[in-house]
């Protein structure tokens, strides 16, 4: 996940995030995302961690073209008027290219490591609905006052503005409830798991549009998928048998190889095509071989020139 950059010395590691920023930007990527953590994760140890903010500014000073992705802030760690500040002065510096994901935090050893209280799942949800009505408020009107149960503003402002209102993408499927909460606040929606859970979670998100009486075209969705491209299936076998490996999400390498991107460049494309034969047209990709870039180029060079793009819809 985030440990990345064990034993790294960090104005090493610095340096090394910033080239790699410029390299995808150069391969054609068209945003680039950095994680919003105060701590390595699964494993807990005393590993660099940039503060996400710094870096995506440093990732936005090099860089021209590329959206620049903040994910996830966990909406119990962030009062809105700070976040609504900080993305807002990202995006000034970025010329507009500001994308914030957005989390209710479901990953309890940040609480613990910093002595925030832990919300029940139903409030941080609640929490991160608050979040995100009162950042649209902040970006789209000079004063703001706001009382909700959980985030309180008065007469407050986010000046200077930013360039554009930073589309909001919320995780999904990942807290129960989240998928309606996606279907009344997000601007994009970014799914997790196989492609059949993809394809089950679009129909979910469909059905919660109808029942908030929005259109699911106007939110556009993407998976958030890990990669690593190996040589040979030996390789890859090996990799996926190694301690620590395996993301704490899943609980067996199958589980992991299904809701991932892991193999050679062919069995890649192959998984890449399954998705979006279910209408994903976006893929987020976290390289698990970074700061090495042997994934990010291949994956770019090599898998996307084999996957078909969708079909469109035929006229009704």
């Amino acid at each position: 996940m985030n440990q990345e950059f064990s034993g790294w010395d960090p104005a090493a590691a610095w340096r090394r995030m910033t080239e790699v920023g410029e390299l995808a930007e150069r391969l054609g990527y068209d945003e680039l995302w950095v994680q919003d953590c105060v701590d390595t994760q699964p494993r807990r140890s005393p590993e660099p961690v940039f503060d996400c903010w710094i870096a995506a500014a440093a990732v936005a000073g090099v860089t021209a073209r590329a959206r620049i992705g903040v994910q996830v802030p966990c909406a119990p760690y962030h009062h809105p008027g700070a976040l609504a500040k900080r993305a807002a002065t990202l995006d000034v510096a970025s010329g507009g290219r500001v994308v914030l994901g957005l989390g209710a935090g479901s990953h309890p050893c940040g609480y613990e490591s910093y002595g925030w209280a832990t919300p029940a799942p139903a409030e941080r949800l609640a929490i991160l609905d608050e979040q995100v009505e009162a950042l649209r408020l902040l970006w789209s009107e000079p004063a703001v006052t706001y009382t909700g149960e959980h985030w309180r503003l008065k007469d407050a402002h986010c000046a200077p503005p930013p360039v554009q209102a930073p589309p909001v993408r919320l995780q999904a499927d990942r807290i129960e409830g989240d998928v309606e909460l996606a279907a009344r606040r997000a601007d994009q929606v970014v799914w997790q798991g196989g492609p059949a859970e993809v394809a089950a979670g679009r129909a979910r998100l469909r059905e919660a549009c109808s029942r908030a009486g929005r259109d699911p075209s106007g939110i556009a969705e993407a998976v958030h998928v890990e990669c690593r491209i190996f040589p040979d299936n030996i390789a890859r076998d090996r990799w996926l048998g190694s301690p620590f490996v395996i993301a704490f999400w899943s609980a067996h390498p199958d589980n992991y190889a299904e809701r991932n991107l892991v193999g050679t460049v062919p069995s890649v494309a192959r998984q890449v095509q399954r998705y979006v034969d279910t209408g994903i047209t976006e893929m987020v990709v976290s390289f698990r071989d970074y700061p090495e870039t042997t994934s990010l180029e291949a994956f770019k060079t090599e898998v996307v020139p084999l996957v078909t793009p969708a079909a469109a819809p035929a006229p009704a």
